[in-house]
């Protein structure tokens, strides 16, 4: 019975001990969270990024990843269109300096991985370039995210000897493990003359990494409204003209070819 009873404290006390071992390792590790998007404002764009904070904890998040999942009721009807396998408006923008969005055409969601402004070294893609989707966040420190990019466009065509205004409407440019410039994910056309039956295009994130505590998420959307666009992230709302109201037109005119 006595030998029972010891082998009884024996399990009791080694569960403790892993308790407490837990517990300690659950506390020494990052807590993250996620801020204030950041608005960044250029000439011809605005860009909206995640300020991305570590909170609490005594160890840092390494290789730290931030994962996109876009949807909406049907993506494929906002993506601009590819024309054998080149972009729609490769022949007119320059955006991307010829490495065109990542995406296929067609897609009804999309997942995919973002860029950070201070990645770590993790290999190179496409071209050689570098990838920029992993990142290390420092005891107390904080890192920046990048979403997307936003232009406001004024698209022009010819008729006979005349240049003439064929559309406008607003480029919602999302990045890529490539960074802010090349090969973004996708790129996202939201007409401003006659809005469309849009629910919210959804742009949900989740931060993976070695010592998390737990998975940090956010989410950001774009909502289709009668007179405007609006960027909503937790309870603030932002209308895209107003983001966009002292930026100049992107205006993307085609060449003549001179006979």
């Amino acid at each position: 019975m006595a030998f029972i009873e010891n082998i009884g404290y024996i399990i009791v006390g080694a569960a403790i001990t892993w308790v407490a071992e837990y517990v300690r390792d659950f506390l020494e590790r990052a807590n993250v969270k996620f801020g204030k998007i950041i608005i960044e404002q250029f000439e011809r764009s605005v860009r909206i990024a995640f300020n991305v904070k570590h909170v609490g904890g005594k160890l840092p998040v390494t290789n730290s990843i931030g994962y996109l999942t876009l949807d909406c009721d049907d993506l494929s009807k906002f993506s601009l269109g590819k024309v054998e396998g080149k972009c729609s408006l490769s022949s007119v923008c320059s955006l991307c300096n010829g490495k065109e969005y990542l995406a296929p055409y067609g897609s009804r969601a999309l997942q995919g991985v973002l860029p950070w402004t201070l990645p770590v070294k993790a290999g190179e893609g496409l071209d050689s370039l570098p990838y920029k989707h992993v990142t290390h966040i420092p005891v107390g420190g904080h890192v920046k995210l990048l979403l997307f990019d936003l232009y406001k466009v004024k698209l022009f065509d010819y008729e006979g000897n005349k240049l003439m205004e064929r559309e406008r409407f607003f480029l919602v440019k999302v990045h890529s493990e490539y960074g802010e410039i090349y090969y973004p994910r996708i790129c996202l056309k939201l007409p401003m003359a006659e809005k469309p039956n849009l629910r919210a295009l959804s742009f949900r994130i989740v931060i993976a990494g070695e010592n998390l505590r737990k998975i940090p998420s956010a989410e950001l959307k774009i909502i289709a409204t009668s007179r405007d666009y609006l960027l909503k992230y937790r309870e603030k709302d932002y209308r895209l003209s107003e983001l966009l109201e002292k930026q100049r037109w992107l205006k993307l005119v085609p060449r003549r070819e001179i006979y």
